[in-house]
């Protein structure tokens, strides 16, 4: 009763993934989808075929063969070694993922394919989500694409909610100190590093109610903020200046005035709207300009989960966290080993919030972002914290 119940839920789960995948793939050619837009990004193409091979091997493939080809493996085939050579054309990888799809809703419904178990209902979300994750990766290669001259339709995202008064980019939340309960033992929906549930400690510490804005932001910008070496990490600072960064990426300031462009057009510059796609090292450094720092995912969590009061975090941006991306204590892999412990180097920060680049089903409290500290084509932001860690 149960899987007749939920398998038409998560049949349309897959479909709305697909849905929008394809509508934002619709307005490029073949020639725009094979490009590397960007160093730190590969083809769209690979995007394409990799999650047509992930949920072959994931959905359709034995237990214990679940391997992607060597052209669509992410380790194979790190981001610098994409390359659209070796991969087929464009329809012939939107058929193939169509040919995948069709499989599985056949297996879904003569009931070949197994949701009696919370683990076996994982897989098709875990599938449905891999593909919202790499949708975000798109639309952060057609904004580089785009911002190269490109003609890639209209914006395929929305701009950023603003705040609805004057001055609400300064309210405060209060946390007064105590436990808290930080990750969760679902294993329908979450992923091994949001697990397992558990107790941790945390300081008194105060927390923007509201992501910082372009107003705050902009203030940083005109005060020298990134001539100020003082502001800086070492890391930092060598990443600005090798990269020539002197505002977030987009930002224009011209006989129009200050604006911003995304997707290839030009936009005035909303102060009331959220600063976005800065790296960590900027978040840091704007930080320590305004004496405060980045909140631990410890604390971006408890205040999401309504600790210190209502924290707005749906359908707007990553947000930068301080804390290095780390196993939980009693972390085990789930269901391959590929997804979280490769990144588990110190190197990677946390990033936390509800981008309106990715799916809703990823808008929880517990879910667990991550990236190197100097990417700023994410579509992530900020908030400040006070007090102790």
């Amino acid at each position: 009763m149960v899987e007749r119940s939920v398998r038409p839920r998560l049949e349309g789960l897959l479909a709305a993934a697909r849905a929008r995948t394809l509508a934002l793939i619709r307005p490029l050619t073949e020639a725009q989808t094979r490009k590397r837009p960007a160093p730190e990004l590969g083809p769209i193409l690979w995007d394409l075929g990799h999650v047509a091979a992930f949920e072959a091997a994931w959905l359709l493939g034995r237990a214990g063969e679940r391997r992607l080809p060597a052209a669509f493996d992410p380790f194979a085939r790190p981001r610098a070694r994409r390359s659209a050579e070796e991969l087929p054309g464009l329809r012939e990888t939107l058929d193939e993922m169509e040919r995948v799809r069709s499989e599985v809703l056949s297996r879904s419904r003569d009931g070949r394919l197994p949701l009696g178990s919370a683990e076996e209902r994982f897989l098709v979300r875990m599938v449905a989500q891999h593909e919202g994750q790499h949708q975000e990766t798109i639309l952060q290669s057609i904004d580089a694409l785009a911002s190269s001259g490109e003609r890639t339709g209209p914006p395929p995202l929305p701009p950023l909610p603003r705040l609805a008064r004057a001055g609400a980019d300064e309210d405060r939340l209060t946390f007064g100190g105590g436990r808290v309960v930080v990750g969760t033992g679902d294993r329908e929906w979450s992923y091994d590093n949001e697990r397992p549930a558990h107790e941790v400690e945390l300081r008194p510490f105060r927390l923007d109610r509201f992501p910082v804005t372009n107003r705050r932001y902009r203030e940083f910008v005109e005060a020298g903020g990134y001539r100020r070496r003082d502001l800086w990490s070492e890391d930092g600072w060598r990443a600005k200046e090798d990269e020539g960064w002197t505002a977030p990426l987009g930002w224009v300031d011209d006989r129009r005035g200050p604006g911003v462009v995304r997707f290839g057009r030009r936009e005035p510059l909303d102060p009331a709207c959220p600063v976005e796609r800065i790296s960590l090292f900027e978040a840091e450094a704007f930080a320590r300009w305004c004496r405060a720092r980045l909140p631990t995912e410890e604390e971006w969590e408890a205040a999401a989960r309504g600790a210190c009061g209502a924290l707005p975090v749906a359908g707007g941006l990553y947000e930068w966290t301080a804390s290095p991306f780390r196993p939980y204590p009693g972390f085990a892999v789930y269901p391959y080993p590929g997804y979280s412990r490769p990144f588990f180097t110190g190197e990677y920060r946390v990033l936390r919030g509800a981008s309106r680049a990715a799916p809703p089903s990823l808008a929880r409290p517990t879910y667990r972002n991550w990236d190197r500290p100097e990417r700023r084509r994410l579509f992530a932001g900020l908030r400040l914290a006070w007090g102790d860690r």
